[in-house]
């Protein structure tokens, strides 16, 4: 049947033409962002008031060695970093695993690099291969540092 009116078979034309798809776009897959190397992991581990105190002490202790050395002020969580850094490189013999370990609910805290965090609670890290989390590894790794130090370890060492 033909409508009267020319336009309106022009537009029924118009609508009964088959559709033409899009073309098709092949997406790329995503890229693999490399972790950039200087990445920092922050930790926290519980603390009772003896251990913040010998905290405390030695990083007064070590603070004007250190800002002769760098020219900055030494703060407690770097203090901590440090310490737990030259632990896992330099003393991992001296660490005993099954010190007892309680969440007082008071925390200080560690902020390391990517490679030292990969040691304590990657893949194949130290939390995995002991069973334990990585707040007890970081407690278990300052309490022998401390251990260490009173035992006549250099802080001097450390920094």
């Amino acid at each position: 049947m033909s409508n009267i009116n020319p336009i309106f078979e022009e537009l029924q034309r118009v609508h009964h033409k088959p559709i033409k798809h899009p073309l098709v776009i092949t997406q790329q897959p995503p890229k693999v962002r490399a972790t950039r190397s200087n990445k920092l992991h922050n930790i926290k581990f519980p603390i009772d008031e003896n251990l913040r105190m010998e905290l405390k002490r030695y990083k007064k202790v070590c603070a004007p060695a250190y800002y002769r050395k760098y020219s900055e002020k030494l703060e407690q969580t770097k203090f901590n970093s440090l310490l737990l850094s030259w632990g896992l490189n330099h003393q991992r013999n001296l660490i005993d695993w099954k010190i007892p370990y309680k969440d007082s609910g008071r925390y200080m805290h560690v902020v390391i690099k990517e490679i030292d965090y990969n040691e304590i609670g990657g893949g194949y890290g130290i939390a995995i291969m002991k069973d334990i989390s990585e707040r007890r590894a970081t407690y278990c790794i300052v309490q022998a540092m401390i251990r260490w130090v009173k035992n006549g370890g250099s802080l001097e060492k450390i920094i």
